[in-house]
């Protein structure tokens, strides 16, 4: 049946035909040829074939219509491409970085996730520097050491040595040079919007770690900004309660506590006297329903009472 098969298709590919041309209007015979089906079978085959190499040859020798075949790759375009991601992934990782120390400083000032954080005080930074026979030779016009902030987490040089000596177990053998850094007790400010009118309960002191104003007011009053600025900590600390910080021009960071309920959240921008929450008494240092106030610009703690009139 196969030879049966196989002999007709060959027949017919061995099969001449003839064409011809004949004129429409005179019925005469402008041209004809004989072929045969396996001829143009072969002249088909060769014409796709060269047709398929030429088009291959063109786009190989021409790079700029590489990027046009899908699915193509570049080697060296990709390894620029992955180059370039590479270095901006970088890059954003150095931001996060940067912006993660930013708020650990600030959750740190704020009393946010830092409870069991011990700060070294500027009499026990002296006691180090003297048993370890430090000379630091930055001493002010009244003859004693420089203050130097508490805040372990903000960014300055001060700050870090009193990380140094608080964790660092081995003796001091060489000479520690410390920056001169003086506390400004008054700084040019903004014009600050009292937050809340009220009595004070309890003052700013430095020498007892107190860096706020304790302020009584009556029960459900709002509290306010201070100044245009943006929220930059919106949340619950065991021993603070509800705390939110406001972040103004001239570095100034706000911070109120003992909130009983929020009413901004991190990354809005606020104005001058708007409400940001509602007094309270939330927290294991509050004692009633009041606002603790703290002032920071610069890493440096300062007195409220300087700068708004609270009654």
């Amino acid at each position: 049946m196969l030879r049966n098969l196989y002999s007709r298709l060959r027949e017919r590919l061995n099969r001449t035909y003839r064409v011809e041309f004949i004129d429409d209007v005179t019925l005469s015979s402008s041209r004809q040829f004989q072929l045969k089906p396996l001829t143009v079978v072969l002249w088909g085959t060769l014409l796709f074939i060269g047709i398929v190499v030429g088009t291959a040859t063109f786009v190989i020798l021409s790079p700029a219509l590489h990027s046009m075949i899908p699915g193509y790759i570049n080697p060296s375009y990709h390894q620029e491409l992955q180059e370039t991601y590479e270095y901006r992934l970088d890059s954003l990782e150095n931001v996060k970085d940067k912006y993660e120390t930013y708020l650990a400083t600030f959750r740190h000032l704020a009393g946010v996730g830092g409870d069991n954080i011990s700060l070294i005080s500027q009499a026990e930074l002296q006691e180090e520097l003297r048993k370890a026979g430090t000379n630091s030779g930055t001493k002010d016009a009244d003859g004693e050491l420089s203050s130097l902030p508490d805040n372990s987490g903000a960014p300055d040089e001060g700050s870090s040595l009193v990380n140094n000596l608080s964790t660092d177990s081995k003796p001091i053998t060489e000479k520690v040079s410390i920056p001169a850094v003086r506390t400004v007790r008054r700084p040019v400010l903004l014009q600050l919007f009292p937050p809340v009118k009220g009595k004070i309960r309890k003052p700013f002191n430095e020498k007892s770690r107190h860096y706020g104003t304790d302020i009584v007011a009556e029960e459900n009053t709002p509290i306010r900004s201070l100044a245009d600025g943006f929220v930059i900590i919106s949340e619950y600390s065991d021993k603070n309660g509800w705390v939110i910080g406001v972040l103004s021009e001239d570095n100034i960071i706000a911070f109120y506590k003992h909130n009983s309920r929020l009413l901004k959240r991190a990354g809005e921008y606020v104005l001058a006297g708007e409400p940001l929450a509602i007094i309270g008494n939330t927290g294991e240092n509050s004692t009633g329903p009041h606002l603790h106030l703290e002032l920071w610009q610069n890493g440096k703690p300062l007195d409220p009472l300087y700068y708004i009139n609270f009654n």
